[in-house]
Order: structure tokens, then sequence, then C-alpha cells
């Protein structure tokens, strides 16, 4: 007599998709699945911001060394 096949230890495929951290859309609606559970559209949002205070920091730094 043959054991039983038990398909409970089979992985399932992740179908479950967690929010954006920033932005809280979830990766499969918006199709943008990005690292650290924060979606691709909000990794751009984030380092165009530090692009712009980075500028903003080094002319600061200029001005004061004038």
């Amino acid at each position: 007599m043959a054991a039983p096949h038990h398909t409970s230890h089979h992985a399932e495929p992740d179908t479950i998709s967690h929010p954006c951290r920033v932005c809280g859309t979830t990766s499969h609606a918006s199709g943008n699945q990005g690292n650290g559970r924060i979606c691709r559209g909000c990794w751009y949002k984030i380092g165009i911001i530090l692009l712009i205070v980075m500028v903003i920091a080094s002319y600061v730094v200029w001005i004061g060394l004038l």
C-alpha cells in the first residue's frame, strides 16, 4: 500500500501583496514591485527629494564659505 501524497507540504506561489510603506498601494495592483516593501514610484520620489536636499545643502555650504 502506497503512502498518500500530501500536497499541503508544497509551497504555494506568493500571491499575497504587501502595501507600500509610503503610499499604501499594493505592488500587484500598481505593477511596481520595489525593494523594502516600497514601490518603485516612491523610490523615485525619495531619490528626487534627496537630490534636491543635497543641492540646497551644497549651496548653503558654498555661501557659508564665501
